[in-house]
């Protein structure tokens, strides 16, 4: 692959990873630690036709470099797992490919594979043809589902995102999300290494609250969070110290008004701010594009990424015009080709090649603004109402820090939403209700319950399930 070939090709002195006792690996090494994994990935083609799959648990850390790149050029599949945080999904996965599993003990200190594990009967699906990984998103009432992203779908959409960006040789960037997520894979290791840039990985043990101190000590200079973690970073510690940060990427929430000015505010005036918008099945991303204090639209991510369509239909399949809310579809070289063992499921969100987002969203002046998920719609007093809609007038309350808007249905089917906000510092109860007074009351929360703070993923994505 000539991707591949590129990237093994960059500067052999320039140093791919730093690790966070000082040392470094650089891309000389790294391409050496691929050839090794390469060759006890042959052993593994030789033992089955077809393409056969394997699973690698993410805690390895930087060690997944140099296993991407060997399973792009042998033509494997890779499904990544999150043992540590989601092991629950880890056993739905291994019962799914039960035959070789790769975890810290199977890696010597150098990052190499130590050999080629018992591969009698190694797990293989013909639907695998073609596919790079199998990432899984965690299933609340049904069972995961496995998405399958091609190599192409991959190293496209992060030559996307490269270029969106603007990386060069010169960025560091920190991978603090999960490498189990695509947003992870593709949008910072695999557009990175096309760039030639260097990484720090955080230990999924520490705390996402340590990242500024990784700023500082290693010289980062790109970070890709969500909203509501940057929030929380800024109300610990100040950015404005971080001279050498020269952009952040937004993504994984809708980014509302309020929220963009505390973070702009907290933030050096030569550090970038990009605002982005993608999910799994687009390898992910969709669209990215650099955000200002004089043109900010809530919810705009941007253009779509070049290559890629984009339409809005009604709730009957009809194509929208501009400026019309619907559900987004998509259509790209970034789409998946499909769910794993689900082939009635891929047919019913992916027709003619359009995946249907589920999430609602307009184009204005060909920028693409996205309101939140379609399944987060309710209908008050006649209208269909968003929950994203409520929250966005709360978190722009002075008595409102953080706020989510939970949809609760009893047995008699009657739906009341329930509004959890952590309060600020000016928080009064009284003070708080009758500006929500203020608004159509299509949008008033039945119930208000104060928290201390939101129930997040490990990525500081906001959960809308709990208690």
């Amino acid at each position: 692959m000539r991707a591949i070939d590129r990237i093994l090709s960059t500067d052999p002195e320039k140093v791919c990873v730093k690790i966070e006792n000082g040392l470094s690996i650089t891309y000389q090494q790294i391409k050496e630690i691929t050839k090794a994994n390469q060759s006890i990935l042959k052993a593994i083609k030789r033992k089955k036709s077809g393409q056969p799959a394997i699973v690698v648990d993410i805690s390895i850390g930087w060690k997944l470099i140099p296993v991407f790149l060997a399973c792009f050029l042998e033509k494997l599949t890779l499904v990544p797992v999150d043992r540590l945080r989601s092991p629950n999904l880890t056993h739905f996965i291994h019962q799914q490919f039960p035959d070789v599993h790769f975890g810290p003990d199977d890696f010597n200190s150098e990052g190499e594979m130590k050999d080629e594990k018992n591969l009698q009967y190694l797990t293989h699906y013909k639907e695998l043809k073609e596919v790079a990984f199998v990432l899984y998103t965690s299933g609340t009432t049904s069972n995961p589902k496995g998405v399958m992203l091609t190599y192409d779908n991959i190293l496209i959409n992060a030559e996307q995102i490269k270029d969106r960006l603007k990386l060069k040789e010169s960025d560091c960037l920190l991978v603090a999300r999960p490498l189990s997520y695509a947003s992870s894979i593709t949008g910072e290791i695999f557009a990175g290494l096309l760039a030639g840039s260097s990484f720090l990985f955080k230990a999924p043990s520490s705390s996402p609250l340590r990242i500024i101190n990784h700023v500082k000590q290693h010289n980062v200079s790109i970070l890709f969070l969500t909203p509501s973690l940057t929030l929380k970073l800024l109300e610990l510690r100040s950015f404005l110290e971080l001279t050498r940060l020269k952009a952040i990427v937004l993504s994984g929430e809708i980014l509302y008004t309020g929220q963009f000015q505390i973070i702009r505010a907290g933030l050096p005036k030569t550090v970038a701010i990009y605002n982005g918008y993608g999910l799994t099945e687009a390898s992910p991303r969709v669209a990215i594009h650099k955000i200002d204090t004089e043109s900010f639209v809530e919810g705009c991510v941007g253009v779509p990424l070049n290559g890629i369509k984009i339409k809005i239909l009604d709730e009957v399949g009809r194509k929208l015009p501009d400026q019309s809310k619907g559900v987004l579809h998509i259509k790209g070289p970034n789409i998946m080709k499909g769910y794993l063992k689900q082939k009635k499921l891929t047919r019913e969100v992916k027709k003619n090649g359009w995946l249907n987002t589920n999430d609602l969203a307009e184009i204005r002046n060909k920028q693409l603004i996205i309101h939140g998920r379609a399944d987060n719609t309710i209908i008050r007093h006649g209208m269909n109402i968003q929950l994203e809609e409520i929250e966005s007038l709360l978190n722009a309350s002075p008595f409102v820090n953080e706020s989510v808007v939970i949809k609760r249905e009893s047995e008699n089917k009657k739906v009341t939403l329930e509004a959890w906000i952590v309060p600020s510092s000016t928080y009064q109860m009284s003070l708080l209700q009758k500006e929500i007074h203020s608004w159509d009351q299509k949008l008033w929360p039945d119930k208000i319950v104060l928290k201390q703070e939101m129930p997040k993923t490990q990525t500081g994505k906001l959960r809308r399930t709990g208690n």
